[in-house]
């Protein structure tokens, strides 16, 4: 598909969109202008925003999971500095997810489907092509990625839940795909249990007696999450004692960029590290575990499935 510039974006999109000529917003139009293409994984209030060229973009830092129609969607909503004529969201040479605006400024890309919900969650972005209704056009692409991670944690501090839950490469014939927590305790372990209120228990492992780690497939983890305000419990007796905690699993923002240029030479396909590469090929034969490699990405650029 390539790039979607001048073919008519708001056809894709069905909604009004028409640009307002009358609305040049001369505010932006006098300040100073940011760089070509701008990146920022830094959380200002509850938006992580970005400025390139005349606009600023800021994005919501919580991506909301939600049934719609019956069917589990991820919501990810930003606004712009400057009116928009249209939305429109991708992965290199195909439409991905469903983007619309909202209002003169803001805009939604929902992921309508667990293949893309999982694209995202395991690494990849999605890109948001923001056409603003002036009469210069200027073109603008924001790239967009998200991460599980913990959040609302409540209970005894013996247990100290980690906030990522970590994308790994698995090997089982079939995703080769983990989504891993991790939690360590402060005193002697004999039991260490994660479970959530529906079927989203993760499969969980001792690593050592004061620390576990704790796996779900992608299909679990959306379990976990739904709804959101569904905490995963943790119990573990320590020292003789018995302790609990809960934490939500949210949907964050991790990083958002912004360009005029051409997304795909500012944002060109990853190829295999060359310290993955050599991390995984050092790895016996029968190894299933490939986390201390690298993200699930890293890996199986370098270990295909």
């Amino acid at each position: 598909m390539k790039r979607l510039i001048g073919l008519g974006l708001s056809a894709y999109l069905g909604c009004s969109g028409a640009a307002d000529e009358s609305d040049a917003n001369h505010d932006e139009a006098a300040a100073t202008a940011g760089p070509v293409t701008a990146e920022t994984t830094t959380v200002s209030g509850t938006e992580l925003n970005v400025r390139a060229g005349l606009m600023t973009v800021w994005v919501d830092a919580i991506a909301l999971p939600a049934l719609q129609g019956g069917a589990q969607v991820v919501r990810i909503t930003g606004r712009a500095s400057r009116n928009l004529a249209s939305a429109f969201s991708f992965v290199p040479d195909d439409a991905y997810g469903v983007a619309k605006l909202v209002g003169k400024r803001g805009f939604e890309v929902v992921l309508t489907t667990p293949s893309e919900q999982n694209t995202l969650l395991s690494g990849g972005g999605i890109l948001v092509d923001l056409v603003p209704a002036s009469a210069k056009k200027e073109h603008y692409t924001a790239q967009i990625a998200l991460e599980p991670r913990f959040v609302r944690f409540t209970g005894s501090n013996k247990i100290f839940v980690l906030e990522p839950v970590k994308p790994i490469y698995y090997r089982d014939g079939v995703t080769n795909l983990r989504y891993r927590g991790s939690a360590s305790l402060q005193g002697y372990t004999a039991s260490f249990s994660a479970f959530a209120d529906d079927d989203g228990d993760p499969v969980v492992t001792k690593v050592s007696s004061q620390r576990y780690q704790f796996d779900w497939t992608f299909a679990k983890l959306m379990l976990a999450i739904d709804p959101p305000k569904d905490p995963v419990h943790f119990a573990a007796m320590v020292n003789g004692l018995n302790y609990t905690k809960d934490a939500a699993i949210g949907l964050g923002v991790s990083t958002v960029g912004l360009t005029t240029a051409d997304p795909y030479a500012v944002w060109p396909t990853a190829q295999c590290d060359k310290a993955v590469s050599a991390c995984v090929k050092g790895k016996p034969a029968g190894t299933v575990d490939y986390a201390d490699c690298g993200s699930y990405r890293q890996v199986s650029r370098c270990l295909p499935l």
